[in-house]
């Protein structure tokens, strides 16, 4: 039984995908639904009866496709989401179309995989030495990409991995025997039964996410949350020194070198839009209802403003816009900035580029770049110092102790280590 879906109608239960049933459904119409299906049919497992969507893809069979709102009808028991990431908030969507006698099950951990030696993290039994618990979603980008290097290190010195997602049980025993916790990101609704479980067995946890200029190629540590909930919004940044002013001048060189600034229109305001199921726009912003809110509210608030819309290549709502008298642009969004005279959004990345750039900025969601007194550029000095780059392959006890919890946990006490290696921009 998993953990965190206490306050709704059904528990998610995960399920090897060798074990479908004869009859199943599966609910979703997203990317991971398709390659999901893809797979299926590949590896000749049974197809599902019929595939409940809220908008019609054509990527899927048309003629297994329904409308979510039939679910209520449907008389096959398993319920397979097809999602990788909003099991939580497609629960509670679809409690009132479910019966209690329905299963309602997840196949992520055998998310489809080119490679047919994908490793099943969640799979993963405890390991009986020295181990790290991460909490996370994503565990083939956070273990394979982003902290690829830093866990490398950390096994090299005897210290193992050990993944669950954030819905998965996790004993009292694991949090407890952890040599540390990281939670990847962990601001979503999923996240708030393992959260609480951790805390109240004394545990502190550590959090972690992509970092900036560019997001694939750093990320940080964080003692408090991530994005707004960082406990940098309550940091007088006052450790700032002239080294980080020097710091970032070298990463705001390196990241705009070569980039030529967009001539496809004059005296330009940039809108940048965003996933609408961002947790950020979620949480941290009053545009819950989704990126069209936001443009009718733009285009009102620039009446007199030449506006160029740039939507997020992963929405895919973004070809049903009404982008009224504005254009839409999809060039790159450094050329964009560069050739703009204001940059708005909710509480994009892009935002954080405009003001490396020296670009104003005007932010509608709450964002660190917008908090009372917020000084922009203070702020992008300390995104920039708590970050590290992917390729640092060494870590001290120093550099970690200010934004996590590791050093504190003991995490380091038996690891040997060299200050400052292998972190340059």
């Amino acid at each position: 039984m998993l953990s965190g879906t206490e306050s709704l109608s059904h528990k998610v239960h995960f399920l090897p995908i060798g074990e479908l049933p004869e009859e199943y459904v599966i609910v979703g119409d997203g990317q991971y639904t398709v390659d999901l299906y893809r797979y299926i049919v590949e590896s000749e497992f049974q197809t599902p009866k019929a595939i409940y969507i809220r908008e019609h893809n054509e990527l899927l069979p048309s003629d297994l496709q329904k409308d979510e709102r039939e679910l209520s009808h449907c008389k096959v028991s398993c319920l397979i989401l097809g999602t990788n990431a909003f099991q939580f908030e497609m629960l509670k969507r679809l409690g009132p179309l479910i019966g209690a006698e329905k299963r309602v099950c997840d196949l992520f951990m055998q998310k489809p995989s080119h490679n047919k030696n994908f490793p099943q993290y969640f799979w993963q039994k405890r390991p009986t030495s020295s181990f790290l618990l991460l909490i996370t979603h994503y565990p083939e980008v956070v273990v394979e990409h982003y902290l690829k290097n830093f866990f490398g290190f950390l096994q090299k010195q005897g210290v193992k991995i050990f993944v669950r997602h954030p819905l998965q049980d996790v004993k009292d025993e694991w949090v407890v025997n952890a040599k540390a916790i990281i939670i990847w990101n962990g601001s979503t609704s999923e996240f708030i039964e393992i959260r609480k479980k951790i805390l109240a067995l004394g545990r502190k946890i550590t959090f972690a996410e992509c970092g900036y200029f560019p997001q694939k190629e750093h990320f940080y540590f964080d003692k408090v949350g991530v994005n707004l909930e960082s406990q940098l919004k309550t940091d007088n940044l006052d450790w700032l020194n002239f080294s980080h002013q020097q710091r970032l001048e070298r990463i705001k060189n390196t990241f705009f070198k070569d980039v030529v600034p967009f001539k496809g229109a004059q005296d330009y305001t940039l809108v940048v839009l965003q996933v609408p199921n961002d947790s950020n726009v979620q949480r941290h912003s009053r545009f819950k209802d989704g990126m069209q809110t936001f443009i009718d509210f733009v285009l009102n608030k620039y009446p007199d403003d030449n506006l160029l819309f740039k939507t997020h290549p992963k929405d895919r709502l973004c070809h049903s816009y009404d982008f009224g008298r504005a254009q839409k642009v999809d060039e790159d969004a450094r050329s964009l900035v560069l050739g703009a005279r204001r940059v708005v959004g909710i509480n994009s990345a892009v935002l954080y580029e405009a003001a490396l750039a020296g670009v104003e900025v005007d932010c509608y969601g709450d964002s660190l770049l917008n908090q009372a007194n917020a000084n922009q550029r203070a702020v992008l000095k300390a995104v920039i110092a708590r970050q590290f780059s992917i390729s640092k392959d060494t870590f001290d006890k120093m550099e970690l102790n200010s934004f996590s919890w590791l050093v504190e946990d003991g995490l380091f006490d038996s690891i040997q280590t060299e200050t400052g290696t292998n972190n340059k921009e």
